[in-house]
Protein backbone atom coordinates (compact mmCIF):
# COMPACT_ATOMS: atom_id res chain seq x y z
CA UNK A 1 0.00 0.00 0.00
CA UNK A 2 1.41 3.50 -0.85
CA UNK A 3 1.25 6.17 1.67
CA UNK A 4 -1.19 9.00 1.66
CA UNK A 5 -3.76 10.74 3.46
CA UNK A 6 -7.53 10.44 2.48
CA UNK A 7 -7.85 13.48 0.46
CA UNK A 8 -7.56 14.35 -3.13
CA UNK A 9 -9.86 12.90 -6.23
CA UNK A 10 -11.31 9.48 -5.08
CA UNK A 11 -12.02 7.16 -8.27
CA UNK A 12 -15.57 8.42 -8.48
CA UNK A 13 -14.58 11.96 -9.42
CA UNK A 14 -15.19 13.34 -5.51
CA UNK A 15 -12.95 14.62 -2.65
CA UNK A 16 -11.74 12.31 0.09
CA UNK A 17 -14.35 8.97 0.39
CA UNK A 18 -17.28 11.03 -1.44
CA UNK A 19 -19.84 8.63 -3.18
CA UNK A 20 -21.36 10.67 -6.57
CA UNK A 21 -24.57 10.25 -4.61
CA UNK A 22 -22.81 11.88 -1.82
CA UNK A 23 -22.67 9.36 0.68
CA UNK A 24 -19.35 7.56 2.32
CA UNK A 25 -17.73 4.61 -0.03
CA UNK A 26 -16.63 1.88 2.01
CA UNK A 27 -15.40 0.06 -0.90
CA UNK A 28 -11.80 -0.23 0.48
CA UNK A 29 -12.72 -1.54 3.90
CA UNK A 30 -14.12 -4.93 2.10
CA UNK A 31 -11.35 -5.10 -0.69
CA UNK A 32 -8.26 -4.32 0.86
CA UNK A 33 -6.68 -7.10 3.64
CA UNK A 34 -5.29 -4.92 6.38
CA UNK A 35 -2.86 -5.80 9.58
CA UNK A 36 -4.25 -3.48 11.85
CA UNK A 37 -2.17 -2.56 15.41
CA UNK A 38 -2.23 0.33 17.04
CA UNK A 39 -3.96 -0.99 19.78
CA UNK A 40 -6.78 -2.62 18.32
CA UNK A 41 -6.40 -6.40 19.12
CA UNK A 42 -7.85 -9.16 18.63
CA UNK A 43 -9.59 -11.90 21.07
CA UNK A 44 -6.16 -13.60 21.69
CA UNK A 45 -4.44 -10.30 21.76
CA UNK A 46 -2.81 -10.56 18.29
CA UNK A 47 -3.03 -7.59 16.12
CA UNK A 48 -6.37 -7.62 14.23
CA UNK A 49 -5.81 -8.99 10.66
CA UNK A 50 -8.80 -8.25 8.08
CA UNK A 51 -8.67 -10.60 5.14
CA UNK A 52 -9.38 -8.95 1.44
CA UNK A 53 -13.18 -9.20 0.46
CA UNK A 54 -14.36 -9.68 3.66
CA UNK A 55 -16.49 -7.08 5.76
CA UNK A 56 -14.25 -4.96 7.98
CA UNK A 57 -15.83 -4.90 11.76
CA UNK A 58 -15.70 -1.12 12.10
CA UNK A 59 -17.78 -0.42 9.08
CA UNK A 60 -21.26 1.04 9.95
CA UNK A 61 -23.71 -0.36 7.78
CA UNK A 62 -27.32 0.68 7.31
CA UNK A 63 -29.95 -1.15 4.96
CA UNK A 64 -27.27 -2.76 3.13
CA UNK A 65 -25.65 0.62 2.49
CA UNK A 66 -22.11 1.82 3.28
CA UNK A 67 -21.43 4.61 5.57
CA UNK A 68 -18.05 4.55 5.97
CA UNK A 69 -15.88 4.21 9.11
CA UNK A 70 -17.71 3.37 12.53
CA UNK A 71 -14.81 4.44 14.42
CA UNK A 72 -13.76 7.05 12.16
CA UNK A 73 -11.70 10.04 13.02
CA UNK A 74 -10.27 7.22 15.47
CA UNK A 75 -9.87 4.55 12.39
CA UNK A 76 -6.54 2.51 12.59
CA UNK A 77 -3.59 4.05 10.34
CA UNK A 78 -3.46 2.19 8.10
CA UNK A 79 -7.20 3.23 7.06
CA UNK A 80 -6.18 6.67 7.60
CA UNK A 81 -3.63 6.22 5.23
CA UNK A 82 -4.90 4.56 2.49
CA UNK A 83 -6.67 6.34 -0.54
CA UNK A 84 -7.89 4.57 -3.27
CA UNK A 85 -6.69 7.04 -5.78
CA UNK A 86 -3.26 5.47 -4.87
CA UNK A 87 -4.38 1.97 -6.25
CA UNK A 88 -3.44 0.56 -9.60
CA UNK A 89 -6.13 0.16 -12.45
CA UNK A 90 -6.96 -3.45 -11.52
CA UNK A 91 -7.54 -2.50 -8.04
CA UNK A 92 -9.40 0.73 -8.61
CA UNK A 93 -11.55 -1.87 -11.10
CA UNK A 94 -12.54 -4.06 -8.35
CA UNK A 95 -13.54 -1.49 -6.11
CA UNK A 96 -15.92 0.11 -8.10
CA UNK A 97 -17.51 -3.62 -8.90
CA UNK A 98 -17.90 -4.29 -5.44
CA UNK A 99 -19.81 -0.58 -4.77
CA UNK A 100 -21.91 -1.22 -7.78
CA UNK A 101 -22.89 -4.96 -6.58
CA UNK A 102 -23.36 -3.50 -3.07
CA UNK A 103 -25.82 -0.60 -3.98
CA UNK A 104 -23.08 2.26 -3.75
CA UNK A 105 -23.47 3.45 -6.63
CA UNK A 106 -25.47 2.95 -10.15
CA UNK A 107 -24.50 1.69 -13.37
CA UNK A 108 -23.93 4.86 -14.73
CA UNK A 109 -21.55 6.06 -11.58
CA UNK A 110 -19.70 2.77 -12.43
CA UNK A 111 -19.07 3.04 -15.62
CA UNK A 112 -17.83 6.73 -15.66
CA UNK A 113 -15.76 5.67 -13.07
CA UNK A 114 -14.05 3.18 -15.39
CA UNK A 115 -14.19 5.52 -17.96
CA UNK A 116 -11.92 7.76 -15.89
CA UNK A 117 -9.28 4.86 -15.09
CA UNK A 118 -8.92 3.83 -18.58
CA UNK A 119 -8.50 7.51 -19.92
Amino acid sequence: MIESSRTGINIWGNEGCELPGKGSCDACCNVKPFIIDYGYRDPGGNPFYKPAEKDCPFMRRRMGKGEGCGVYPLHPIPCQNYHCSQELPGIRLMLISYALEEGLVTQIEALEAVKRILM
